[in-house]
C-alpha cells in the first residue's frame, strides 16, 4: 500500500465523505462538517498535517488512520500478556496488524481504526482495574471508553460487550453493580457524545433527530 494511493479499495464513498469534511475544514468552510453524526476528529488532525505539508495530500489521511490503528498495539499486547505469555501477545499483535481485513480497514480514512484502538485501551485498563483495583485504572478506563464512543457512537456496543465480558469473567458483577461510582462513570462516559449529538447534529425537516434511525 502506497500512502498516496486514492482511497478506492475499501468503502470509497465513506472515505471520500471524510476527505470532503477535511477539505471543508482546511478551507475554513466548517459548515459542511457541522451536522455529521460523528465529530470530525480524524479530519481535524488531517487538516493539521495539511497545514504542515503546505496543502492537501492523500498521504496525510492515510497516515492518520495508520497511527490510529497503531495506538491499539500497546493495549492489545498488555491485555493478552496478562492473560497468557509474550509469544501469544506477539501473535495477537501480528494478527491485529497484518490480517488482510486489518490492512484494508486499518488504513482507510474512517474513524474506525481510532475507535477500535480506544476500545482496546478500555479493555486493557478495565482488566487491570478489576484485577488490581487501582482507582486510577478505573478512571483511565472510563476516559478511554468515552473517547471510543465519542469518536464513533457505534462503539457503545463494543464497549458494553467488553465491559460485560470482563466483569463476568472477573466474578465481580454484583460488587460492580452496587457501586454508585459505576453508574456515575457510565453517565460521564456518554455525556460528551450526547452533548455533541443534540447540540451539533441538527433536527431533520420532519422534526425527528437523525440519531433515532442511525442504527
Amino acid at each position: 500500500l502506497v500512502l498516496d494511493t486514492p482511497p478506492l479499495e475499501f468503502h470509497p464513498v465513506r472515505q471520500y465523505l471524510d476527505l470532503g469534511i477535511a477539505r471543508a475544514l482546511y478551507l475554513g468552510q466548517d459548515t459542511f462538517a457541522r451536522g455529521q453524526l460523528e465529530p470530525p476528529i480524524i479530519q481535524q488532525i488531517t487538516v493539521w498535517l495539511y497545514q504542515l505539508a503546505g496543502g492537501e495530500c492523500l498521504w496525510a489521511s492515510r497516515l492518520v488512520s495508520i497511527l490510529g490503528c497503531l495506538v491499539g498495539v500497546a493495549p492489545l499486547s498488555l491485555l493478552v500478556r496478562r492473560r497468557s505469555d509474550g509469544a501469544v501477545a506477539i501473535s495477537a499483535v501480528v494478527l491485529y496488524l497484518f490480517l488482510p481485513f486489518s490492512l484494508q480497514a486499518g488504513t482507510s480514512f474512517q474513524p474506525d481504526p481510532l475507535m477500535i484502538s480506544m476500545s482496546l485501551w478500555f479493555a486493557c485498563l478495565l482488566d487491570r482495574y478489576l484485577t488490581d483495583r487501582h482507582r486510577s485504572d478505573g478512571c483511565m478506563a472510563a476516559l478511554a471508553a468515552g473517547l471510543a464512543i465519542y469518536v464513533k457512537i457505534s462503539a457503545v456496543f463494543l464497549v458494553a460487550s467488553l465491559l460485560l465480558f470482563l466483569v463476568l469473567a472477573s466474578g465481580q458483577l454484583g460488587r460492580i453493580l452496587r457501586k454508585p461510582q459505576f453508574w456515575a462513570a457510565g453517565v460521564i462516559i456518554l455525556l460528551p457524545t450526547a452533548i455533541y449529538w443534540f447540540h451539533r447534529v441538527p433536527t431533520m425537516a420532519d422534526g425527528t433527530h437523525p440519531g433515532t434511525d442511525y442504527f
